[in-house]
This record gives structure tokens, sequence and C-alpha cells, in this order.
């Protein structure tokens, strides 16, 4: 099994209604392959961990680095894994906001301007 986490920019900026609609087919597609995980929103950025067997985390990487949406997609992470830390998420999501991050210990000096 495998994790990747990694940071893709939009190439535009995502309404809520287009947050939805990529969320809800993230969930659909995820849910056919057996993959988990969980998707971080904020100024055109993305935050994602993905996990699952290694071929099929392997390939949707692929897919989402040659996918024309995003600018910039580096990965930060690409650990094997005997167990899935999002177990329970097709995609869980959060979009990142000054609100949500206020009473995040540690994160006194961050704001959601920051996410980038």
């Amino acid at each position: 099994m495998l994790q990747v986490s990694y940071v893709s920019r939009s190439n535009e900026p995502m309404s809520a209604e287009r947050l939805l609609q990529l969320l809800l087919q993230c969930r659909e597609n995820n849910a056919a392959i057996g993959v988990t995980g969980m998707l971080l929103y904020a100024n055109q950025t993305f935050l994602q961990v993905i996990e699952g067997e290694d071929e099929v985390v392997n390939g949707l990487i692929d897919t989402i680095l040659q996918d024309p949406r995003n600018a910039q997609v580096p990965l930060l992470s690409r650990t094997p894994t005997q167990s899935r830390q999002y177990a329970d998420w097709t995609m869980g999501f959060e979009e990142v906001t000054d609100a949500a991050l206020k009473d995040v210990a540690g994160l006194k000096n961050f704001a959601a301007s920051n996410f980038n």
C-alpha cells in the first residue's frame, strides 16, 4: 500500500460549485478504485493525500500530473504504508479559511492567505 501527498495549483480560482463537483467526482472515482484520502483547498492551492494499492495510486498520480487544470504539482511524499490513515474517507475535504485555522495549535500567525 502507498500514501502520496502533493500540492497542486489550479490554473484558475475554484467556485464553491466547481469545488463541490470536483469533490463528488473524486469521491465516486476513488470509491471505484479503492483510494482513500483527504483534500484541502485555499487560494487556488490544493493539498491532497491519497492512499491505496501501489499500482492504483501511481496511476492516479500520473493522471493528476498530466491534468491541464493544474499549473504545478510538486510531490511532497511517497510513503509505503501498512494501513490507511484516511480509511473512512473516499475523499475528506476542507476549505482552508482564517476561521478554520484560528483554533489550530501552533498556527497563530498562519492565515488562509499563507496557504499556497
